[in-house]
């Protein structure tokens, strides 16, 4: 059955830099087509089409801050830009491709 899910992500920071956001994983199905990301209730939330009869996978994404430096690896798939607090926050989300 196909269908629009939507998968609430966490924006958890590292204890070892103050600014820089960890990796946050979502458990979707395979070939699930990427259709947003906004604000939902105050939770950044991504929405997906999928297919519910496939198996389900894993995805993983890298959140950057504005200005923050993104690694040279080229591993990376850009999906989308929030803005949290009008502004004030300005985030944007890469899923990290397996090696």
């Amino acid at each position: 059955m196909k269908t629009i899910l939507k998968y609430p992500i966490t924006l958890g920071l590292s204890q070892n830099k103050e600014e820089e956001l960890l990796p946050t994983e979502i458990e979707t199905y395979e070939e699930a087509e990427f259709m947003s990301i906004q604000m939902n209730f105050g939770q950044p939330t991504m929405w997906f089409k999928v297919d519910t009869t496939k198996p389900k996978q894993k995805l993983k994404f890298r959140i950057f801050a504005t200005g923050e430096e993104i690694p040279e690896e080229d591993n990376f798939v850009y999906y989308g830009t929030l803005q949290i607090n009008r502004g004030e926050w300005v985030w944007h989300i890469f899923e990290i491709l397996e090696s």
